[in-house]
């Protein structure tokens, strides 16, 4: 009776014993379980900082729980941290490849997050070896071959997706018809496109395939071998600039002649691609400006352009260099007035679908042939200029905000004979605001002002020790309406206000009109065809 007494006493300690042990470890398990519970709901919601703190925490309770460990990595890929998440899923496979063979597609997503396209199909392909019916893992494939520009492999895999899943045949033929895009094969990619577009044509794959339809005829106008443009247009100028190089944008500073003309308008641009593929293109172009008055002949002008350009795309960059020689001749007589050398340089920068950057460098070497200007020759000079823009898009519509900077400096042929210094440089600087929105009937309706601030090198005919400040306040209102394919008409008021301070430098023509000090407006309207 003694014994068994004691053997009742022995178990009864060991039970409580084990028991103490236990039940801490059962609630430890229940708690992990908990906390990896919630942390699964957090991802599910999308609140991935969140889910990824109750899965550490149930990690940090149950270190070695793998289950644990793949949606942490999970929620790290989500988070953006792509290499730790990887690194995760890789230790999965390897300690038990058959339960988490489902590792292998999310590896393959993760691979392709970090652009390591090879490593993205080995994964798929381990994943098919699993389950050769997952129409996403063969999608994913030929998605991985696309950013590889392995196109036909690509169509392979596409067409295998929509057999294995029917589900998935309309954004496989977008896919197919993107690759026979980018093969340059338009018009096998435009049958593709068009039929996945009827097959249901409510859905974001068809609008899709409605965007790529318009950029691939933007990509065929683009690859053409040439390209042409003509445009004729009629203005009137109420104050006509005495130096119609002032007009064209290419001098600055010259007086008004204070009468108002009518003018005609004549301009013809041609080019022709040497090289011409997606990202290259080299060719050679030609120009022809010409502006007549109906009553001040001595401001016209018409001017003959030749060059090269060389132009490179891969987004999310485009540049553009090009040479030009040009000559201008102007006045009643045609008479030779400059010749040009310009060299010009453009980089656009697109951030994202909505934010796009330009600058601007250009070089010009002036040299005048004009034997009398003013009351003397006028000076050769080199032009150096600079700007950048920013834009904002609004791609869907069309349209866009723009703020731009332009720097210009001039330096020129000093004169300096005695009491008489004449310096034809001068500095500027330009800030200009623009924005272009759609209006009614498809009309475009662009708003822009740019106020510039020059300052000209020192001339004794109007000052012996100040130079002359000028103040350039400029506004445009432009409507541009497109008809069919080809033609364009644009509308357009442009009004300038120009302040200087030559009557304050000299007192003489505090008397008169300062030559400097000047308001204009033009009105224009222009047709223009392209090719």
């Amino acid at each position: 009776m003694k014994r068994s007494k004691s053997i009742g006493f022995i178990l009864a300690i060991f039970t409580a014993l084990y028991m103490a042990w236990c039940v801490p470890q059962v609630w430890a398990d229940e708690e992990a379980d908990n906390l990896f519970n919630r942390g699964k709901f957090e991802y599910a919601d999308d609140h991935y900082q969140a889910a990824f703190d109750y899965l550490k925490k149930a990690l940090a309770r149950d270190p070695d729980n793998l289950e644990y460990k793949y949606y942490l990595a999970l929620t790290q890929i989500k988070l953006g941290r792509v290499n730790e998440g990887t690194a995760v899923m890789e230790t999965l496979v390897a300690k038990d490849p058959i339960r988490y063979g489902k590792v292998y597609f999310d590896l393959g997503t993760s691979y392709m997050q970090l652009k390591q396209w090879s490593k993205a199909i080995e994964m798929f392909d381990k994943a098919l070896k699993i389950d050769p019916r997952r129409a996403d893992v063969v999608f994913s494939i030929g998605i991985a071959y696309l950013n590889q520009e392995k196109y036909p492999e690509a169509v392979n895999f596409f067409n295998k997706a929509k057999t294995v899943d029917p589900k998935f045949a309309q954004v496989c033929e977008y896919h197919i018809g993107l690759c026979q895009f980018k093969m340059e094969q338009y018009d096998r990619a435009k049958t593709t496109l068009e039929a996945a577009m009827r097959a249901n044509p409510n859905t974001p794959v068809a609008r899709n395939c409605e965007l790529l339809l318009k950029n691939m005829d933007i990509e065929q106008r683009a690859r053409k071998p040439w390209s042409l443009a003509a445009t004729v247009g009629v203005q009137y100028d109420d104050n006509v600039n005495m130096s119609p190089l002032n007009d064209a944008g290419i001098s600055k500073g010259s007086p008004t002649t204070g009468k108002g003309d009518t003018s005609f308008t004549g301009v013809f641009s041609g080019s022709y691609n040497l090289l011409n593929d997606r990202e290259h293109k080299f060719g050679i172009r030609y120009g022809y400006y010409q502006n007549l008055y109906t009553s001040i002949h001595t401001s016209n002008l018409m001017g003959h352009t030749a060059g090269l350009y060389y132009q490179y795309l891969n987004l999310p960059v485009a540049a553009r260099i090009q040479y030009d020689y040009s000559r201008y001749f102007s006045g009643a007589d045609v008479s030779d007035k400059l010749s040009m050398n310009a060299f010009t340089g453009k980089l656009t920068y697109v951030e994202t679908d909505n934010w796009r950057t330009e600058f601007l460098g250009l070089v010009q070497l002036k040299n005048y042939t004009d034997n009398l200007a003013n009351g003397g020759p006028t000076p050769n000079g080199t032009h150096f200029g600079g700007e950048v823009f920013q834009y904002y898009l609004w791609p869907k519509e069309r349209s866009h905000i723009r703020v731009g900077y332009r720097y210009d400096y001039e330096n020129g042929d000093v004169i300096d004979s005695g009491d008489i210094h004449v310096d034809p440089g001068y500095y500027s600087h330009q800030v200009s605001l623009g924005v272009n929105l759609p209006t009614v009937w498809d009309i475009f309706l662009d708003i822009s002002g740019s106020p510039t601030w020059y300052s000209f090198n020192r001339n004794t005919n109007f000052s012996l020790t100040d130079d002359r400040r000028d103040t350039n306040l400029q506004g445009a209102v432009r409507l541009t309406k497109n008809f069919y394919e080809h033609l364009q008409l644009m509308c357009s008021y442009n009004y300038t206000d120009n302040q200087s301070n030559i009557s304050q430098l000299r007192p003489l023509y505090g008397n008169y009109r300062d030559p400097f000090e000047y308001q204009k407006n033009v009105i224009s309207l222009s047709l223009t065809t392209f090719f």
